[in-house]
């Protein structure tokens, strides 16, 4: 059993790995490797009824998702880029827009 078990996180770990990888260093956050471990298994689960879930809403199934109370909102600070700036911001702003102020054409 003990073989079936590094088979299955060997697998895991090749098929969600660089995904948690990611939102590990989006969050800056570090883990030891039994946490690893348990968080892949919760990203396959997860991943596994997102997908449900999309498929659903594919044959018109629109009704409200039971499973989004599953997982608590994040209450750390939001991620940020490379950059130091917020994930989502946008990377350039219209010259209408200055000083975060739109500016209405003269007319």
């Amino acid at each position: 059993m003990i073989g079936e078990e590094a088979k299955q996180d060997a697998a895991m770990e090749e098929r969600f790995g660089r995904f948690v990888d990611g939102c590990l260093a989006r969050r800056v956050l570090s883990i030891d490797a039994e946490s690893r471990v348990r968080l892949l298994e919760q990203v396959a689960i997860a991943l596994n009824k997102a997908a449900m879930r999309l498929a659903g809403n594919a044959v018109g199934n629109y009704g409200p998702d039971e499973d989004a109370a599953r997982v608590p909102a994040w209450k750390g600070a939001p991620p940020r880029c490379h950059l130091g700036r917020p994930l989502g911001a946008p990377r350039w702003r219209p010259a209408s827009q200055v000083g975060g102020q739109r500016q209405r054409p003269a007319t």
